[in-house]
């Protein structure tokens, strides 16, 4: 088997078993089975249906990963001899671009074991989502991490991944590491797209520079930020659409990754929908039912669920209440999405903005190189389209540009741009799919049509690569950490090297032993981590609010306990080191799936009541006026904890009943 073709089956393998897994805890949530036991007994019992009825050769077409015959383009053969320095130049920088890449995200995964994960948006939903997932076992219900739906119904595939994770060890351990999953996945990916063009080198280096610009770099690693996990999705199904003699099993892995992609992240759900579309209509006539049959499927079966769910909910599969031209979507209002519809080219006209936040922003999250790598994407998809050499590199090329477009037309893209916020920096996000598609296109337009260019453009790669790590941020201000991540990684090479003659010597008990020696390390070193992370986890506190990390503190002490609480969105720390404690951000439901702040004392007492309540945790609030009048004169509420003003931490009776609010206020 060669090389590429082990790339090119480890791809689809890598999507099978991610789909597989997916669709599985989807299945098992759906009855409120979502336990270790079922999972791994599901697991067995259909892997042992798989291997009955597959017999070698008998589904797919073997040929179809094999390594193609080189596309040879008028005048490329020429091209190719004049083009030979530039192929090292290709594999220096790609190198070069990757080991930067996989360095920095280490260092930062690293970083996260040694406090937590701590980025807001992973406190304020996506940890508690996962959490709630592995706690009920169930997929069908909505949790409301505030007194407002804003987030509520997102899609939710990598929350579910880390849900299995909690489900499987029993804790939060795996989560830090998750993106490096994703991050070598996006890889492997980008590799595979380029090989039909003998650009794999080039294209790998386009994909890692996406990875080492700042928007992806400073928010993805060590995080449960869910970017990186639909844009690996996403470059999966763009080299398996690109597989040479592609066959069923391809594009049923295509449609697969693409519905990874959707259901984990609104923003994927044009350049999904442009993909298939493109692809379909580009099919020869014979085979576009085999296509839709395959990529429609796989699509569905992986990222359809939470649109369904938000639809069953709301009757929207979007959740909210939308406003799409002249369609009008039903579904609950959001106060908070209302206040956040500032798009890109709602705010673009403003040229006063250009230079004090477009411009600034911009450079934060790509680098100082942005204008080069925005007019180098750019002029990639011009090239392809103008052509329209290749049908299918043409419907990328559309599928990216129309990526782009929505981007500018994206609520929050420009979120609070006026008033000086880094919302748009952070958002630029959202244009990460469309960057993604253009940097695999741009090697493989240069070597169709100016081979001799690709040095130039690695070079191009490197440098764009390089200067972004000048953004603060990039990298972890951990000396400590980083000298004992480098030794441990020089030790670990060390051994590798002491060992690998001697095993070579030692014959057919070589690789088994080296096998062995690599999980007896791998156990090792992950006791060591885990140890040091759940001795540090949410226990060194917060840089902007000291009380709510006291708060943290003292929520790691506690386990299987019911709590409620109002005020502070980052919340996922007082789950639990487990997590298993319930936490409930208490608000009242309104018809239409929508939630709302508790409107009066009296709701606020049966609110507590009815909750059967441990704890109540408050603090100051974004939606409404704290209701600490209701709390602190209430006779069946002691103080625990008040390590901050307006933060408090009560104990509440367990026997509670609803109160006068005239005696509680």
């Amino acid at each position: 088997m060669s090389a590429s073709r082990g790339a090119a089956a480890a791809l689809v393998e890598v999507i099978l078993a991610l789909s597989w897994l997916v669709v599985d805890a989807i299945l098992l949530g759906l009855v409120g089975q979502l336990r270790f036991g079922w999972l791994v007994a599901t697991l067995w019992a259909s892997a042992a249906v798989v291997v009955a009825a597959v017999r070698p050769g008998g589904v797919g077409d073997p040929d179809s990963l094999e390594d193609p015959d080189p596309v040879e383009e008028p005048g490329q053969a020429g091209g190719r001899a004049r083009a030979g320095g530039s192929v090292g130049i290709g594999i220096w920088v790609a190198i070069g671009v990757v080991w930067l890449v996989a360095g920095q995200w280490a260092l930062s995964t690293a970083n996260a074991l040694g406090g937590g994960m701590l980025s807001f948006d992973g406190l304020w939903y996506h940890m508690p989502f996962a959490a709630v997932f592995a706690r009920t076992g169930s997929v069908t219900g909505i949790t409301f991490t505030q007194a407002d739906p804003f987030v509520a119904y997102y899609p939710a595939n990598s929350e579910l991944l880390h849900a299995l994770g909690i489900v499987t060890f029993r804790n939060d351990f795996l989560s830090p590491f998750l993106n490096l999953g994703w991050m070598a996945l996006e890889l492997l990916g980008a590799w595979c797209v380029g090989r039909r063009w003998r650009v794999a080198w080039w294209t790998l280096g386009t994909g890692a520079l996406l990875l080492a610009l700042p928007v992806l770099g400073t928010t993805q690693p060590g995080e449960a930020f869910n970017d990186i996990a639909g844009l690996a999705a996403l470059v999966a199904a763009v080299a398996l659409i690109l597989a040479p003699r592609r066959g069923t099993l391809e594009l049923l892995a295509a449609g697969l990754a693409l519905g990874l992609a959707v259901g984990t992240k609104y923003t994927f759900l044009v350049p999904a929908f442009a993909l298939s579309v493109g692809v379909i209509v580009t099919s020869p006539r014979a085979e576009r039912s085999r296509c839709t049959a395959a990529l429609a499927g796989g699509l569905v079966a992986t990222g359809a669920w939470w649109y369904v769910r938000a639809a069953a909910h709301t009757g929207n599969p979007l959740g909210l209440a939308q406003s799409l031209g002249p369609l009008q979507l039903p579904g609950p209002h959001s106060p908070l999405a209302d206040a956040s519809q500032q798009s890109v080219f709602s705010e673009v006209r403003h040229l006063s903005l250009w230079g004090s936040r477009f411009a600034p922003g911009l450079a934060h999250a790509f680098g100082p190189l942005w204008p080069v790598l925005l007019l180098g994407c750019g002029a990639a998809i011009v090239a392809v389209v103008a052509v329209r050499r290749e049908p299918l590199l043409g419907t990328i090329a559309v599928a990216t540009a129309l990526t782009a477009i929505s981007y500018l037309f994206l609520p929050t893209g420009a979120t609070g741009i006026q008033h000086n916020t880094t919302l748009f920096q952070v958002n630029l996000r959202y244009l990460t799919p469309a960057l993604a598609l253009a940097l695999l296109l741009a090697p493989i337009v240069v070597a169709i049509h100016a081979r001799r260019l690709l040095g130039p453009l690695a070079i191009a790669v490197g440098a764009v690569a390089l200067l972004a790590q000048l953004e603060r941020g990039m990298w972890p201000a951990q000396p400590g950490r980083h000298v004992a991540f480098l030794a441990a990684v020089a030790v670990a090479m060390a051994v590798a090297r002491w060992s690998r003659p001697r095993l070579t010597r030692s014959g057919a008990k070589g690789p088994a032993a080296g096998a062995a020696m690599l999980v007896l390390v791998a156990l090792v070193a992950g006791y060591v981590a885990q140890h040091h992370y759940f001795q540090e986890r949410y226990m060194v506190g917060t840089s902007s609010r000291t009380g709510v990390g006291l708060m943290y503190r003292w929520a790691q002490t506690i386990a299987h306990t019911r709590i409620a609480l109002y005020g502070t969105v980052e919340q996922y720390p007082f789950y639990g080191a487990t997590p298993t404690n319930v936490v409930d951000y208490l608000g009242q439901r309104v018809r239409g799936g929508g939630y709302e702040p508790i409107s009066s004392c009296e709701r606020w007492q049966a609110a507590l009541a009815a909750g059967h309540f441990r704890y109540l945790i408050l603090t100051p609030a974004p939606t409404a006026a704290i209701p600490l009048a209701w709390s602190r004169q209430d006779p069946q509420l002691r103080p625990v904890l008040h390590p901050g003003a307006g933060d408090w931490i009560f104990r509440v009776d367990s026997a509670r009943k609803p109160v006068d609010c005239r005696s509680a206020s």
